[in-house]
């Protein structure tokens, strides 16, 4: 009954420096920075148990939402999650913790 929300990274209280930089990360470097930290965790309690998620407008001080996703995009393509496991990780597990259909 363990499910894990897989986001909030970006907070400048972890580390990564996004914010104090004149010119904001690209999702290529969010990726970078995060991808592994992404994929340990997937990999450890399996897509039908992870959510990708955002940690806005938290997050908004280091990192834009658009950019933050599209590095959830590469992470999970990069890493060879199957198209059925990135529905899981984008939107199926939600649905299924949130009983949303």
């Amino acid at each position: 009954n363990v499910f894990v929300k897989i986001g909030g990274f970006a907070t400048p209280w972890l580390g990564a420096g996004f914010q104090a930089r004149e010119k904001p990360p690209g999702s290529a470097e969010v990726a970078e920075v995060f991808g592994e930290l992404y994929a340990w965790t997937i990999r450890a309690f399996g897509p039908e148990r992870c959510m990708l998620e955002s940690n806005f407008p938290v997050d908004k001080v280091s990192v834009s939402y658009g950019v933050l996703w599209n590095a959830h995009k590469i992470v999970t393509k990069r890493e060879g999650f199957s198209e059925d496991e990135r529905e899981m990780l984008f939107s199926g597990t939600a649905k299924k913790v949130y009983r949303i259909e």
